[in-house]
C-alpha cells in the first residue's frame, strides 16, 4: 500500500511542477495540464478545486512585477468586460451541449495555434508594445467579454485572448496581462467551491503541500521565458494550443 502512496504523491508532485513550468514561460497551462492529468489520480472533482487553488497561488506568485498593473483602467475595465461574460457563459452553459462547444473550441484552438506557429496574426516586433495602452478600445473590451463568456461555458478562453491582445502586445506584457486576468477568475472558484462545500480541509492542505513544487516550476520556466525570443515564444504558445486542441476534439 505504501509504494502506491508514495508514487501518487510523487506523480501529483510531478504534474504541478510540470505545469508551473508551462505557467512559468507562457503565463497559462496550468489548469489544463493539472485537470487532464491529477483527475486520473485524485478523481475530476479534488483535481478542479486543486486547480483553482494552485492557478490562485501562481497567479499571485507571478504578480508581484510586470508591465501590468491591477490599477489601470485597462486592466480594470477589461477584467469587468471579463467577469461579466463570465457570469452569462456559466448562465449559458446549461443550455448549449458542452460537446458542441469542446469541438469548436478545439478547431479555434487549431487556428489561433497555426497563426502563433507561423506568424500569422502579429505585428512586426519594432511595433509590438512594450506597456499597455492607458484605455482599452471597443474591441479590447468585447474580447475580454468573449473570454469571459468562453470561461464560464467551459473553463477555456486562451484562444480568443492570443488572438487578439497578441497581435499588439510583446511577450513580457501578454504573458503577465494572462497572468492578471487568471487571478479573479480562480479566485471566484475558490470562492463558489468553498461556498458549496467542495473546499474540504484536506484539498487545503494538499494545495499547501504542493506550493513549493509550485514556486520551483514557476522559477524554472521564467529563466526559459528570459531566453526567448519573441517569435520562439510565439511557436511555443502555438505548440501548446495544438496539444489543447487535441484534447478537446478527441475527449
Amino acid at each position: 500500500m505504501m509504494p502506491d502512496i508514495s508514487w501518487q504523491i510523487a506523480g501529483i508532485a510531478g504534474i504541478t511542477f510540470s505545469a508551473a513550468f508551462l505557467k512559468g514561460i507562457t503565463g497559462t497551462g496550468l489548469g489544463t495540464i493539472i485537470v487532464s492529468f491529477l483527475s486520473l489520480i485524485v478523481g475530476v472533482k479534488q483535481a478542479v478545486v486543486l486547480t483553482a487553488l494552485l492557478s490562485l497561488y501562481a497567479g499571485l506568485r507571478m504578480v508581484k512585477s510586470g508591465p501590468v498593473s491591477f490599477k489601470t483602467l485597462y486592466f480594470g475595465l477589461i477584467c469587468s468586460s471579463l467577469i461579466v461574460g463570465t457570469v452569462i457563459g456559466a448562465v449559458l452553459l446549461k443550455f448549449t451541449p458542452v460537446r458542441v462547444i469542446e469541438l469548436i473550441m478545439g478547431l479555434m484552438l487549431i487556428i489561433v495555434g497555426t497563426m502563433f506557429s507561423f506568424n500569422l496574426n502579429r505585428m512586426m516586433p519594432d511595433r509590438l508594445l512594450e506597456s499597455v495602452p492607458l484605455y482599452p478600445s471597443g474591441m479590447d473590451l468585447f474580447m475580454g467579454f468573449l473570454c469571459g463568456l468562453l470561461t464560464g461555458m467551459i473553463g477555456i478562453s486562451l484562444p480568443v485572448l492570443l488572438f487578439h491582445y497578441g497581435r499588439y502586445l510583446s511577450k513580457s506584457v501578454l504573458r503577465h496581462l494572462i497572468v492578471l486576468l487568471f487571478i479573479p477568475s480562480a479566485f471566484i472558484q475558490v470562492v463558489t467551491f468553498a461556498v458549496n462545500g467542495l473546499l474540504s480541509q484536506p484539498v487545503f492542505f494538499q494545495s499547501l503541500l504542493l506550493i513549493p513544487f509550485l514556486i520551483g516550476g514557476i522559477a524554472a520556466g521564467n529563466r526559459i521565458f528570459q531566453t526567448l525570443s519573441e517569435q520562439r515564444f510565439r511557436q511555443y504558445l502555438g505548440i501548446f494550443l495544438y496539444l489543447v486542441a487535441l484534447k478537446l476534439v478527441f475527449s
